[in-house]
């Protein structure tokens, strides 16, 4: 290898590696974030707001079809409650994210 090749191997190594830390670092603040969302009183609220929404859209999925164009209906209350579940697990799912990579001091939500 030569001393061109080796320079731009350890540059490309040390931009992945400076990539890598902040992406860390992010994740850390992301965590202290969260966990101070998840200790807000406000954050029960939202979960009852997004859980009644959510019963809207199970509603209409249990809701029988006139016709076969209302699947359409269907099939947005799905994709619905799929971005619904995302939202309310988001947190939980970063704060367990840094703990498998050993990022926070202990693994609590």
């Amino acid at each position: 290898m030569s001393d061109a090749e080796q320079t731009n191997q350890e540059r490309v190594l040390h931009e992945v590696d400076a990539k890598q830390r902040a992406e860390r670092l992010r994740l850390r603040e992301d965590v202290e974030l969260f966990r101070q969302l998840l200790a807000h009183p406000g954050w029960p609220r939202y979960m009852a707001a997004l859980e009644q929404i959510g019963n809207n859209f199970n509603q209409t999925l249990m809701t029988p079809l006139n016709n076969s164009f209302e699947s359409v209906r269907t099939e947005f209350a799905k994709g619905a409650l799929t971005g619904i579940q995302a939202a309310a697990a988001l947190p939980h799912a970063k704060i367990k994210e840094a703990a498998d990579l050993k990022l926070t001091d202990d693994g609590e939500d």
